[in-house]
């Protein structure tokens, strides 16, 4: 095996920090964050990795973060970030600062981080959390949960030191030029540039000699902030900056609003469009409304390698109870519905999740999702049960109108849920794929003996 250039190691960084807290049934923030360090030891001082990768040695965390406030009772790591130091470089210090993208089972991640675009911050100089939310007239504005993934990354704390404090001390010790490339997939993708963009514009902070080249290399990542913030960072970093992205991967085309619009059809001819399809890119159209929203370095060329034809018959691992909740939302803004009750999210989504789990272990029959043909009859209970529970809250809803309504938009939910495996497959496995990186993959997974996305994430 040859080693990975810089550009396949910085991934591998960043992908470890994605996968460093999922597998695992351990709750507790103490507990999420020794699994953290344990697994991150394990792999970068791995003999067998290291002809891949090189070697690299932590100096800043892993940080685990975890949300012990009231909306959510988070049991899962929220966010993650460490910092290694490349040891084969004589000429100058290189440093990768990694992100870890959402994780799946954080609803913090995904409603919080991903999400909050319906308000923005001003950018404020690097520190968007500072500014109030009544401070967006004009200006560089980022969405409200980057401000709040940006905060949870400067607050955090490796042995009682903030990143930023780190960074001051190696820059003032330094007798090497210093290289800090920041990392990040997905979520990650989208933080590590507005991580690196805080930081030069804070870098009076932490390196008042200017001695500290950045660099960036996000993938997957949507976009973070409004046209001035994307013109802004075009000025200051899309020069260093090796935006990675898929072109049928559907979470770098949020949220600018013309790239939104071509989510339905990524998939066609396998997947048409269809009223689920369209009502989820509504549903997202309508909480970025308004933000001006622009894809940062968006002239970087994506790459395809295709449509998956195996993935709409390896299903098993779509999460059915996350799922049923994001039909229920679908269900209900169909329904007329902009901020439903949760009680009544959760009470649908326990009524469609008998119908989801059969349409996704349908697959384990010689039939597929396409072949297995939904008839209106079945689909009739459902939707009687589900205007039943919505009446109780919203008692002059027409009846017959809903039922009829109800019946066409569910008639479309096998080819909902083949579009939602593709587009989970697209966001992981052709990353690996297109940047060769296999081999590194397969030897994360039997090292740590995890595989944090299952077959969906799998390369083809």
């Amino acid at each position: 095996m040859s080693t990975y250039n810089t550009k396949q190691q910085v991934f591998c960084l960043s992908w470890i920090a994605q996968c460093l807290c999922m597998s695992t049934n351990i709750s507790s923030q103490s507990e999420l964050q020794k699994l953290a360090t344990e697994r991150l030891e394990t792999i970068v001082s791995d003999p067998e990795i290291q002809q891949l990768i090189g070697e690299w040695e932590v100096v800043w965390g892993p940080v685990v973060y975890q949300y012990d406030g009231e909306i959510i009772d988070s049991k899962v790591a929220d966010s993650v970030m460490y910092m290694a130091k490349y040891q084969d470089s004589d000429e100058s210090d290189a440093y990768v600062i990694a992100i870890a993208g959402t994780n799946p089972k954080s609803w913090y991640g995904m409603i919080v981080q991903d999400l909050w675009v319906n308000q923005t911050k001003l950018w404020n100089k690097g520190k968007p959390w500072e500014a109030d939310f009544g401070d967006q007239a004009s200006g560089m504005q980022v969405s409200a949960g980057i401000s709040r993934g940006l905060q949870i990354l400067w607050e955090m704390q490796s042995q009682e030191k903030l990143l930023i404090d780190y960074l001051k001390e190696l820059t003032s010790s330094a007798t090497k030029p210093i290289l800090v490339t920041i990392c990040g997939h997905s979520l990650g993708g989208s933080l590590s540039p507005s991580l690196a963009l805080s930081l030069i514009d804070q870098r009076s902070e932490w390196d008042a000699q200017s001695n500290t080249t950045v660099s960036v290399l996000p993938s997957a990542g949507f976009s973070p902030g409004n046209e001035e913030f994307a013109e802004y960072y075009e000025e200051q970093l899309c020069q260093v900056t090796d935006r990675i992205w898929n072109e049928l991967d559907t979470v770098p085309h949020l949220y600018q609003q013309d790239m939104l619009e071509q989510i339905p059809t990524l998939y066609e001819p396998h997947i048409e469009p269809n009223s689920l399809i369209n009502r989820l890119v509504n549903f997202l159209d309508f909480l970025s409304k308004g933000g001006n929203y622009q894809q940062l370095c968006s002239q970087t060329p994506g790459f395809n390698l295709g449509y998956n034809e195996a993935i709409d018959n390896r299903l098993e691992d779509l999460a059915i109870s996350e799922l049923s909740i994001l039909v229920a939302k679908l269900i209900l803004r169909h329904l007329g519905y902009e901020a439903p009750p949760q009680w009544l999210i959760n009470k649908v989504a326990k009524i469609i999740a008998p119908l989801i789990k059969r349409f996704i272990t349908s697959r384990q029959s010689d039939k597929t999702l396409s072949d297995d043909k939904i008839n209106e009859a079945e689909i009739e209970q459902y939707v009687e049960k589900i205007i039943t529970e919505v009446q109780t809250d919203k008692s002059e809803l027409d009846r017959n109108k809903s039922k009829i309504s109800l019946i066409q938009l569910l008639l479309n939910l096998p080819d909902f849920i083949k579009y939602l495996a593709q587009a989970f497959f697209q966001h992981l496995a052709p990353y690996i794929e297109y940047l060769e990186v296999s081999d590194f993959w397969t030897m994360f997974k039997e090292k740590l003996e995890i595989n944090p996305f299952g077959p969906l994430a799998n390369p083809r």
